[in-house]
């Protein structure tokens, strides 16, 4: 009996499911976060409209609470934008983004920084944070008041790639917008760079032999018939089906 197809639908529904998109759940709303690595937060009330979506019961409060007990932050993470995390995530998700955040920073604003050593100038950041929260603009000028000719806001916005800063509330808060004060936080410990050491052992390198030798299996079998035929690599029982004008992967225990 052939296995039954993994279709598109089945992935897509797996991914909403997997997001809590299809059913609401009663976790609460920092492990939610935490499950979600984050709520995209560039503006303050997306994250309550998204976890109202996903969990039973939720109020705004919930959410506002969390920010104001410093449970959940907002800072600049993925893709250099603002996101809202579970404070205790933050601490290993900002080393891990340290490299891409230096390399937002550098494509972004490089130019408009040249001249200026990144690590003078967010400890002159640091420096001027740690008197107390600062908005951009006012941490721009401060800046460029050391940094004569050079652009503020760029000084300010590249600050956000090279300290880990957060905006604390009222900041990031239900239809609260306007200037934004940042305030810095202790370095977090580093974690190890590699997260997974891959092992070399025989029974780690037996699947790519076996894959090996179905892939020489099958062009032979094209060879005989021609390749004409529809083909089919069978391994582990995942099978990838070609020429049925089915798109997707068969697996023996797929959950239709």
């Amino acid at each position: 009996m052939p296995a039954p197809l993994l279709t598109s639908r089945h992935l897509n529904r797996a991914t909403l499911a997997r997001q809590h998109l299809l059913t609401r759940t009663r976790l609460p709303a920092l492990d939610l976060a935490g499950h979600l690595v984050g709520l995209q937060a560039q503006d303050p009330d997306p994250p309550y409209v998204g976890l109202w979506s996903r969990i039973d019961g939720f109020r705004l409060g919930d959410l506002t609470e969390l920010l104001e007990r410093r449970e959940m932050v907002r800072a600049t993470l993925f893709r250099g934008t603002q996101h809202l995390v579970p404070a205790r995530d933050y601490l290993w998700l900002r080393p891990l983004l340290e490299p891409m955040l230096a390399r937002w920073q550098r494509a972004s604003f490089g130019r408009l920084t040249a001249g200026i050593d990144p690590a003078e100038l967010a400890a002159a950041a640091h420096d001027l944070l740690s008197r107390g929260p600062l908005n951009r603009p006012d941490l721009g000028r401060a800046l460029a008041a050391r940094w004569p000719g050079h652009d503020a806001v760029a000084l300010a916005r590249s600050v956000q790639g090279l300290l880990p800063i957060v905006h604390p509330p009222p900041d990031g808060t239900w239809r609260r917008r306007g200037l934004r004060p940042r305030r810095p936080l202790p370095r977090p410990a580093p974690r190890p760079r590699r997260l997974v050491t891959p092992t070399r052992s025989h029974s780690a390198r037996r699947p790519r032999a076996a894959l090996r030798g179905e892939r020489r299996d099958r062009h032979r079998g094209r060879r005989a018939d021609g390749g004409r035929g529809a083909g089919a690599a069978v391994s582990g029982g995942v099978r990838t089906g070609h020429g049925e004008g089915r798109a997707g992967v068969e697996r023996a225990d797929a959950v239709a």
